[in-house]
């Protein structure tokens, strides 16, 4: 009886040990999974942020050319009325 028993523990000791590592193999497998997701997010999420920064900086500089027009003709006006006098 107590070979049977031991030899019962041994079995029971292996499948628990085969069930602990299949756990710990899928929990790395899932990891990686979920790291590879929230890698992809990110890219999205700077992807969006580098379009919105593209389309502010193309606004900032129209705006500037159209001020800086808007001066050389204020500053033609200037010089016309001063050659005037």
């Amino acid at each position: 009886m107590p070979e049977n028993t031991e030899l019962f523990l041994k079995i029971i000791g292996g499948v628990f040990t085969a069930f602990l590592g299949y756990h710990r193999y899928m929990i790395s497998l899932l990891n990686k999974k979920m790291d590879k997701e929230d890698c992809a997010r990110q890219q999205e999420i700077l992807a969006e942020k580098r379009l919105n920064i593209e389309i502010i900086l193309e606004e900032r500089t129209k705006t500037i050319f159209k001020k800086q027009e808007e001066i050389q003709e204020d500053l033609k006006i200037i010089k016309e009325h001063v050659i005037q006098k």
